[in-house]
């Protein structure tokens, strides 16, 4: 943190800077500045005048907290010298002006003037309000290492009435703080002055002709006659007006009480003339005729204004809701997951109630706008994060993901279902290559042994053939010197089966055919020969 003299609270220049002050007003929670309020401030370096008793709270304030600085440094033997600093945080410049300051304790002081409600919170612990915590936030953020804690105090200056409590840094309150004020800056370079409508006075914005009246003899004597078309002319211009801005609907409910006022009036009047004379026929159809009119008009009014209304925070809501929608979308294509989902919903309709001005109703659309791309912006950092994570740690395992979009939303606790996923898998992978290795030995033994008993069985059946060979040739010397009638004798099964062992062509082509395994057909064919090669043995 660095010290700064030369800029002064209150100063032309300390209006255009990011105050500690700001930070409740930027981050939409502060009940005395709005945050388009506050760019207005901050783009032109005009602040609204203070009022006398504004003023008049102010001294009162500066008095407390100097009083209650004395008694602090009193009661710890430690220096809290009100002072200014500043830090550059991610290109930016902000500015906090601390009550105090204690560089041996490492914490800021900041006093706030009694407030009853406010110190029976302090006392009984409850949890500060956003209002003053982002203010505290921003004070920490300034001080960096310079300070690990704020000392909040409530007071009137005394020992009597005061409560304080240390507030520390929130990181989740810390990365909100800083990008609500990045986004700020961000509005601000696009900051455009919304349009100043002169205010009209009551007279110009309403108010009707009065009738007057007078009774002459059997007669009533009244300008009735002359207002009538005055009215009704008015009546149709006032049906025929738009109502765009507040002063539009400020003028219209002006009118509309001057037309209340007037048929008020013009009952009024009816009444006195009859009750001064009796015969008022002429003077009664016109008045009703009158009477008419203004209630018409009045009515329109009514239900002009609140259907104008309506429309006006419809085209709000949908502005807002397309600009949410825009938004989103940009941040899912920027991490690459766009299905991704969001839990920050707005709250556009919430945020309208109890706001009786266009400019009201739109400044608190647009701090619920930034209060909920501020969260949704936290879910894209978390998720972009996990997301990171997956792809450095688990490249090559991305399709244990399939629900990608719901996994790089996990808290970081929950993201731990991660790894163990990863886990399950690889235990899982591990098991199958030994079931499939496991299977794959068996075959190969079983494909070795019936290879041995195949070779067996071949060497079995040779040596047969080379037996019976020795026995066809000694029969074959036998029958050298057969007569013709031995010669012509048939000749036995086996030998038979020796000249048709051109079969086995015919049988390999046969078990192809009918799809039968050739290696077994050889077998069988082994198995037949061998028994005839036995019954010629």
């Amino acid at each position: 943190m660095k010290i700064i003299d030369e800029i002064k609270p209150g100063s032309t220049e300390w209006a255009t800077l990011a105050t500690a002050s700001k930070a409740p007003a930027m981050m939409g929670d502060s009940k005395f500045k709005t945050r388009n309020q506050l760019l207005g401030e901050m783009a032109t370096g005009v602040r609204p005048e203070v009022s006398p008793s504004m003023q008049r709270l102010f001294d009162e304030g500066h008095r407390a907290e100097n009083a209650a600085r004395d008694t602090l440094e009193l009661e710890l033997m430690e220096d809290f010298p009100a002072l200014t600093g500043e830090r550059e945080v991610e290109g930016m410049r902000l500015v906090a002006n601390f009550d105090g300051y204690c560089e041996n304790l490492r914490e800021v002081w900041e006093h706030k003037l009694w407030n009853e409600s406010l110190a029976e919170d302090v006392r009984n612990g409850v949890e500060l309000i956003a209002e003053y915590y982002w203010q505290l936030e921003h004070q920490l953020l300034v001080a960096g290492e310079s300070a690990v804690k704020a000392r909040f105090t409530v007071s009137d200056g005394g020992i009597n009435k005061r409560e304080w409590v240390f507030y520390h840094s929130v990181p989740e309150r810390r990365e909100k703080l800083i990008r609500g004020w990045k986004r700020f800056f961000d509005d601000l370079k696009n900051y455009t002055p919304a349009p100043k409508h002169e205010q009209l006075n009551g007279a110009e914005a309403g108010g009707y002709p009065i009738v007057e009246y007078e009774v002459r003899g059997t007669e009533i004597q009244s300008n009735i006659r002359a207002i009538l078309p005055i009215v009704k002319e008015r009546a149709a211009e006032e049906m025929q007006r738009k109502l765009e801005t507040d002063q539009d609907f400020a003028d219209k409910e002006k009118q509309i009480k001057a037309v209340k006022a007037a048929r008020r009036d013009l009952k009024a009047k009816v009444e006195e003339a009859q009750a001064e004379f009796v015969s008022f026929s002429e003077f009664s159809d016109m008045a009703k005729d009158m009477d008419s009119v203004l209630q018409k008009l009045q009515s329109h009014g009514e239900k002009v204004v609140k259907e104008a209304k309506e429309d006006k925070k419809t085209v709000i809501w949908q502005l807002a809701q397309d600009n949410y929608t825009a938004f989103l979308e940009a941040e899912r294509e920027k991490i690459g997951v766009p299905d991704m989902a969001v839990s920050t919903k707005p709250d556009f309709r919430g945020a309208m109630k109890n706001k009786k001005t266009l400019a009201s109703i739109q400044d608190a659309v647009d701090e619920e706008l930034n209060r909920a791309k501020i969260d949704a912006e936290s879910e894209f950092v978390a998720a972009e994060t996990n997301l990171k994570v997956l792809k450095s740690e688990h490249a090559g395992r991305m399709v244990l993901f399939p629900d990608l979009k719901r996994v790089i939303t996990l808290s970081p606790d929950e993201f731990a279902e991660v790894a163990q996923r990863v886990v399950d898998w690889e235990k899982s992978e591990k098991e199958r290559l030994e079931r499939e290795e496991a299977i794959e030995g068996r075959r190969r033994a079983m494909e070795k042994e019936r290879e041995e008993e195949e070779a067996e069985r071949k060497a079995k059946g040779e040596e047969r053939l080379q037996g019976g060979a020795v026995h066809r040739g000694k029969e074959e010397h036998k029958q050298e010197g057969r007569t013709p009638a031995e010669a012509t004798r048939p000749v036995k099964r086996s030998e038979k089966l020796e000249r048709d062992l051109g079969l086995v062509d015919d049988i390999e082509a046969w078990s192809q055919k009918h799809k039968v395994d050739p290696d077994a057909i050889k077998e069988l064919f082994e198995i037949i020969r061998a028994h005839y090669v036995r019954e010629t043995a």
